[in-house]
């Protein structure tokens, strides 16, 4: 998927804690208008000590700086948008008009999002620049903007500069509390996991992180693995994710990473923790990462479950093609048709007659494909191995 900006963090060594007054920096970018507000997101987060207790905090934490693209809202009305015209690349349709006499082009989802919020329009637009019929899109367009009750009709129009480009990214709902950017965010997971660190006596880092101008993308895994069977171990941690460019919520989710001695990996969603309103206050937030307190408990619950499963179970072609089910008719509309064509070709190269497979073989080849999938993809993938894995309980 196309960002503007990207940085990518792994952490394949013991990685380096970030200060607390480093972490504290990732409030000092926001707006100043927006100043009450971060101080009572630095009441109800606390960082207490002088670092926060996360490996690889620092490192995660100086790639989300390299993020410095210029973002700015504007509350506006469909008719502050003027002279509106349309463009095609490489398929894709565009919109770009004026605003206060800056040029601006939609980037992302903001075309379809202005077309359909406003006017149920995007479907036919698309019809007609298809065809090339752009004038007529432009006529009809411009009577649906002089409709009464849609021309007063205000919006958080979300911008970003790029090389000098001025995009529209996002349309969000205006007079929202405020919007749980992702440096905000990311303060919150911070200050939250030390927490969890001095709760429970246990190291965790930053396993992973992929950060964009819009998006963000963060693990969290404690150090220690536990044995759930011969020669295989599990380590449990969050998953957090968000983006800057709608009016849902950040997402903390259960997280695990199981490994045998081979070096196969399968990584695991379970249940969600919290999730962060975006039209929510600090308080109110404060309140619902009350569940992370409860991780313990849930961190066993993942560990028990995990101890069910056969991960050394020996596959027969039965069990491969009922995973391969499962991929084609389970994953849902959300997942592209190539993608499960890609991981059913990966396992029909399965000669489970001829060799020995066992589960975590079979998941462990699947695992780096996941891995290089869009990050979205690659979420409701790891979600759908947990689902899968049950089947081979007690077998």
């Amino acid at each position: 998927m196309f960002h503007f900006q990207e940085f990518k963090y792994q952490n394949k060594s013991v990685g380096n804690e970030a200060s607390t007054n480093e972490v504290l920096s990732l409030l000092t970018v926001i707006d100043p208008s927006q100043q009450k507000f971060v101080q009572r997101v630095k009441q109800s987060f606390p960082i207490t000590s002088k670092s926060v207790k996360i490996e690889g905090s620092k490192e995660a934490l100086d790639g989300f700086k390299t993020i410095t693209n210029r973002k700015m809202d504007l509350e506006l009305t469909p008719l502050d948008l003027q002279n509106i015209t349309f463009s095609t690349n490489n398929s894709k349709h565009q919109m770009t008009f004026t605003v206060n006499k800056q040029n601006v082009s939609t980037c992302y989802e903001a075309k379809r999002e202005f077309l359909d919020k406003n006017y149920d329009l995007n479907d036919y637009a698309d019809f007609l620049l298809d065809r090339k019929e752009e004038p007529i899109l432009k006529d009809t367009l411009t009577k649906a903007m002089q409709s009464t009750k849609i021309k007063n009709k205000k919006a958080k129009y979300r911008f970003i500069e790029d090389n000098q480009e001025l995009y529209l990214r996002s349309i969000v709902s205006a007079g929202r509390y405020k919007f749980y950017d992702n440096a905000i965010v990311l303060y919150m997971a911070f200050a939250s996991v030390n927490d969890l660190v001095a709760q429970l006596g246990k190291n965790f880092y930053v396993e992973n992180m992929t950060v964009t101008d819009s998006k963000l993308w963060i693990s969290f895994l404690e150090k220690k693995a536990t044995s759930i069977g011969k020669g295989i171990t599990i380590q449990t941690g969050i998953m957090l994710n968000n983006s800057e460019l709608g009016d849902g919520a950040a997402r903390f989710t259960a997280y695990y990473l199981i490994k045998d001695k081979k070096g196969h990996i399968v990584k695991g969603l379970d249940e969600s923790i919290t999730n962060i309103n975006h039209g929510y206050n600090p308080l109110s937030i404060e309140q619902g990462l009350q569940n992370l307190k409860n991780f313990n408990a849930n961190r066993q619950d993942i560990v028990n479950d995990a101890k069910k499963i056969n991960w050394s179970h020996r596959l027969t072609e039965d069990d491969v093609l009922t995973i391969i089910d499962l991929i084609t008719h389970h994953l849902g509309n959300n997942v592209p048709n190539n993608i499960k064509t890609m991981l059913n070709q990966t396992l029909n190269a399965v000669d489970v007659v001829n060799k020995t497979y066992h589960l975590m073989d079979i998941l462990g080849k699947l695992q780096p494909f996941i891995d290089n999938n869009d990050k979205n993809i690659q979420l409701i993938l790891e979600a759908k191995v947990s689902q899968w894995s049950t089947y081979f309980t007690n077998k």
